[in-house]
């Protein structure tokens, strides 16, 4: 009888290792053709290979939280084609995990990366209602030695896009900023989130600024928040 329990015993020990390296397996398979979906991104891109691009794509759209350890990996992998990493980099801000916020705002302050990928890693960001992520598109936003300017416009479409009414202030700053530009679209977007605290230095650009276009769009800006309509000289 002793000896039969032994067997048994035996027996079930080896399902159970059986099944740990069935399990390890199967994973690492998983792992493995995730890469492989990233792979066949690059390659799609680099091909101009739509078909590849499109079914690679529908795959990774799948991926969820559990898959999140292999997206950061793939995006902060610069060897990966850009656009790979920019798809990578929404599916990410979809996901709206924590432990992603980080890794996001490592690419995203790097000013070596390709403009593209910062973009998408600053969306991805702004999918998140995380104080820290929203905290971390403010300091890209403020910071004076910022090279690449279009990424200071991107983010003032994500904080008119996701209302994020800590931005007001930093926005009101933009309205002296040397860029016309930008000082252009922080006037537009005060105006689309109707902003009532800014309408008066609204009225200072509307008096002094010297680009026409800027001053139009304050005008435009205080018609609607306040409901009057102002004089562009």
């Amino acid at each position: 009888m002793r000896i039969m329990n032994l067997k048994n015993a035996f027996f079930i020990v080896t399902l159970v290792i059986t099944g740990f390296i069935g399990t390890a397996k199967l994973l690492g398979l998983e792992a493995q053709d995730q890469k492989q979906y990233f792979n066949n991104l690059d390659r799609g891109f680099k091909d101009e290979d739509m078909e590849l691009i499109q079914s690679a794509k529908e795959t990774i759209n799948k991926m969820g939280s559990e898959n999140i350890k292999d997206l950061i990996n793939a995006l902060q992998d610069k060897s990966r084609h850009k656009m790979t990493r920019v798809l990578i980099a929404k599916k990410i801000g979809e996901l709206k995990s924590t432990d992603t916020i980080k890794p996001l705002s490592t690419v995203l302050e790097d000013q070596t990366e390709p403009k593209e990928v910062r973009y998408a890693t600053a969306r991805a960001l702004g999918k998140m209602e995380e104080k820290e992520a929203l905290n971390l598109l403010l300091k890209v936003f403020g910071n004076k030695d910022e090279k690449e300017r279009n990424l200071k416009y991107v983010i003032v479409i994500i904080f008119r896009d996701n209302k994020i009414t800590i931005a007001v202030d930093a926005l009101i700053d933009a309205l002296k900023d040397n860029d016309w530009l930008l000082r252009y679209k922080a006037a537009q977007v005060l105006g689309e989130m109707k902003i009532k605290r800014a309408a008066e230095d609204l009225r200072e650009v509307l008096k002094k600024d010297k680009e026409q276009l800027v001053r139009e769009i304050a005008a435009e800006s205080l018609k609607a928040i306040t409901g009057i309509s102002y004089t562009v000289e």
